[in-house]
């Protein structure tokens, strides 16, 4: 079953850039939706009752991701796509721990979703140049 994930975590970050680069909008989209991701383990934690008990490490890796989705929607674009292959990373340590219900499915997902665009945006990033989005299209 771990394989099926990652392909459907994969074929799911294809469609994703399809509809992107069909509204025009690529460099927002995956920058929001790593800002997204970054808040999915908090709004778990929450979910699951901790409140105000969510790991400060947890915050911080939020944080973290968070001004990079920032940086690249106002610099450079290629630190979305860096953000989203680190993603993996953090996906698979938050998920480490024995009887994680996340872990069957959630891990490769991610695996699939976050290194396949990641690798795309980085891709993009050297093929083509996209300004900031307040300024626009250069």
């Amino acid at each position: 079953m771990f394989t099926f994930y990652v392909i459907v975590g994969a074929c799911s970050a294809g469609v994703f850039t399809v509809v992107a680069r069909a509204l025009d909008r690529e460099q927002v989209m995956y920058g929001i939706a790593l800002i997204l991701a970054a808040f999915w383990y908090v709004s778990l934690d929450v979910m699951a009752g901790k409140g105000v008990a969510v790991s400060p490490v947890q915050i911080g890796i939020c944080l973290f991701f968070v001004i990079l989705a920032v940086i690249g929607l106002w610099k450079s674009f290629a630190l979305i796509g860096v953000g989203w292959i680190l993603h993996v990373v953090w996906d698979v340590m938050m998920h480490s721990a024995d009887g994680d219900p996340i872990l069957h499915w959630g891990v490769p997902l991610c695996i699939g979703f976050d290194l396949v665009l990641g690798s795309y945006i980085l891709h993009r990033a050297r093929t083509i140049r996209l300004s900031s989005p307040v300024r626009g299209r250069s």
